[in-house]
């Protein structure tokens, strides 16, 4: 036997607005996405091939610092880091490790002029010092006020320091096998750093240690500063 039942007209108001919420979340997420510009692997493998016959035209000492077979052999390392539905921002970190094996401080990677003009970026409040592999704080806009200046950050998110330096190095370009000016870069541009490397985010969990050594844990809310967003790595 089947039963028909009977809805009174607040039911089946409320089911309607369900409805149209869950319609409106849907249909919002996917706009956002498609606002999200996406590579496929073919066409980044284009763009780097294309980069390396211009590099190779243009630039007076492409092979300096890295010969013909080595730098082949870092381009093929560089497409394999490639997978489909990369963003702009992705895309663009392994374009800097390429153009930064050329040994050039002269040459730089920029984002598209339209995101120059967009609004603030959350990004990590924290300023660093980079002594040798370890990572100090400089000064942190930690609204708890638990991060003091001086603390050893030992990870961020689960990785070491040390990682991330040797990730910011990797998107710092100076000439020849100048190590100085990447740690200055990657000091000068850490929060600009975290945000090529893993994208927008809410926030971040450190694991420190106080100058008393003692080891403490601390998350760490991204926000807008336009004084962090202002620094120019490509400057």
């Amino acid at each position: 036997m089947i039963v028909f039942k009977k809805y009174n007209h607040r039911t089946f108001s409320i089911i309607w607005w369900i409805f149209f919420i869950l319609f409106f979340v849907v249909y919002f997420s996917a706009h956002l996405n498609a606002q999200i510009p996406l590579l496929c692997k073919e066409e980044m493998h284009k763009d780097l091939d294309q980069l390396n016959r211009y590099m190779k035209k243009w630039h007076p000492a492409y092979y300096a610092y890295a010969n013909k077979e080595q730098m082949q052999m870092h381009y093929a390392l560089m497409k394999d880091l490639c997978t489909d539905s990369m963003s702009l921002r992705e895309f663009r970190n392994i374009v800097r490790r390429t153009v930064a094996k050329v040994g050039c401080g002269h040459i730089s990677v920029s984002g598209r002029k339209s995101a120059i003009k967009g609004p603030a970026i959350p990004l990590i409040p924290i300023r660093v010092k980079i002594i040798q592999d370890r990572l100090f704080v400089a000064s942190c806009d930690d609204s708890l006020n638990i991060i003091q200046s001086k603390d050893e950050i030992l990870s961020i998110d689960g990785r070491q320091a040390n990682e991330w330096i040797e990730l910011m190095k990797e998107l710092s370009l100076s000439d020849g096998y100048n190590q100085t000016h990447k740690v200055f870069s990657a000091e000068k541009n850490f929060a600009v750093f975290m945000y090529y490397l893993v994208g927008q985010k809410e926030k971040f969990n450190l694991v420190l240690k106080n100058q008393e050594g003692l080891i403490y844990e601390a998350v760490l809310y991204t926000k807008k500063s336009q004084a962090l967003n202002e620094l120019k790595p490509d400057q």
